[in-house]
């Protein structure tokens, strides 16, 4: 069954995307409730839920008998997307999915991705076979409201990354990393199907959207090397100069 968004984050979602995009400036008056109600035809409770919720993540600010407004964003700042090793042209490629679940945030995935405890989250994860052999093992932590879609795709061959790239309209700004070499666990060596105590290289990474609001928690294992690209999106980049 196809996990449904619930209408308070749906349309966190479409606010959140039209901050970021720039269609509601920073410094500008967003819609009112009222406005917001009528649009989408949702109750008042709800529109206030999700307001709400865009304050938390610090992209708005609402002052008492005047509406709400948009926080500043990061100055200058300019959007970018993480490439992918380039393999797909050989043909030979494809994933065993093991995981690619909507759950309840915990306290823990709640704190580090500034949601409310309870709320939806994804969690995917993928291990790449390339010529027949698994290559890397590559998960997601993120809130369903950042991209519902992925919950849907067929991940056996596509990769999320993938989906993450062609369907998000707020890609990060800012992410902050942590590389290690270490050996397999018992549970890390299955998935990679290789020895226990086999070297790897481990990624841990948190991307941030403008202002700074986590929006994918990634973990990666490779065997034998790792190597990443990054693209600065030059749209993005040309409308903040306009």
């Amino acid at each position: 069954m196809k996990p449904s968004l619930p209408k308070y984050l749906y349309l966190a979602q479409k606010i959140r995307q039209e901050i970021v995009t720039g269609n509601f400036p920073a410094g500008g008056q967003i819609p009112t409730e009222e406005a917001f109600v009528k649009q989408y035809k949702f109750s008042r409770e709800t529109v206030r839920k999700a307001l709400s919720q865009i304050e938390r993540e610090g992209l708005i600010r609402r002052e008492q008998g005047l509406g709400s407004f948009v926080n500043q964003l990061q100055p200058g700042a300019v959007a970018f997307h993480f490439l992918e090793a380039a393999t797909r042209s050989e043909k030979k490629e494809a994933y065993r999915v093991i995981r690619q679940e909507v759950e309840p945030a915990t306290l823990e995935y709640a704190e580090a991705l500034k949601v409310v405890p309870g709320s939806l989250i994804l969690h995917v994860a993928q291990v790449k076979i390339f010529r027949g052999a698994p290559v890397s093992y590559v998960e997601r932590h993120l809130p369903l409201s950042f991209c519902p879609k992925l919950a849907q795709e067929d991940l056996s061959i596509k990769s999320a990354h993938e989906i993450l790239s062609e369907t998000v309209k707020a890609p990060p700004t800012r992410a902050v990393m942590e590389i290690e070499a270490r050996a397999l666990s018992a549970e890390e060596a299955q998935w990679l199907e290789c020895p226990t105590e086999t070297p790897v290289i481990i990624i841990n990474r948190v991307s941030y959207t403008a202002p700074n609001q986590p929006a994918v928690m990634y973990r990666g294992i490779f065997r034998d090397r790792y190597s990443m690209e990054i693209e600065l999106d030059i749209q993005s980049k040309s409308k903040g100069k306009k």
